[in-house]
């Protein structure tokens, strides 16, 4: 799709991001494009349109972002990072979390609790192995479910036929907030 396709780039470009990072620019901006109006729906949105509500779209953020995770351990000394500097590369499906990639180490992190700095993007001439390597791989982080999820009872377990549809909770609320 040409839109697609478009945001893709202009994601990517503004922040001066590598092009191996294209899937998951293409993942966020289907994210933010189902969210929005569009005229060929009489000004609703096709999320709106699919599960007869609103869309909540106070979390999201731009994309490529410097963001700064928490870091979850359990003694930290007084003096010890309480963060680590990351990239946001979106909305980790089916969850209420962020995905966050550490370039340097090439290891992807899954986390809600974030500071965003939607101004900044990263230095990628730091990390220049990243733009070197075709076909790059990363390690996603451990993180524990219970902590991605308000409530178990807030995602409903998908059927084959609701796979590429948008998530809905039992209360009608996405991202904890009714709209």
């Amino acid at each position: 799709n040409r839109t697609v396709l478009e945001m893709v780039r202009c994601n990517l470009k503004t922040m001066s991001m590598p092009d191996v990072l294209w899937g998951e620019a293409v993942s966020h901006s289907v994210y933010v494009l189902n969210r929005a109006h569009t005229k060929a729906l009489k000004e609703s949105t096709p999320y709106e349109m699919w599960t007869g509500r609103k869309p909540h779209i106070a979390h999201l953020r731009a994309f490529g972002c410097v963001a700064h995770m928490r870091v979850a351990k359990g003694h930290l000394n007084k003096l010890d990072e309480r963060s680590m500097r990351l990239v946001h590369l979106g909305i980790e499906k089916g969850t209420k979390a962020y995905r966050l990639l550490d370039p340097d180490i090439r290891k992807m992190y899954v986390s809600r609790d974030v500071v965003f700095k939607e101004q900044q993007g990263w230095s990628w001439e730091k990390s220049a192995k990243i733009k070197e390597t075709p076909g790059m791989s990363f390690t996603v982080a451990g993180f524990d479910v219970d902590e991605l999820y308000a409530d178990e009872d807030d995602l409903e377990p998908r059927t084959p036929d609701q796979e590429f549809g948008p998530s809905q909770s039992n209360d009608g609320s996405e991202w904890g907030e009714n709209s």
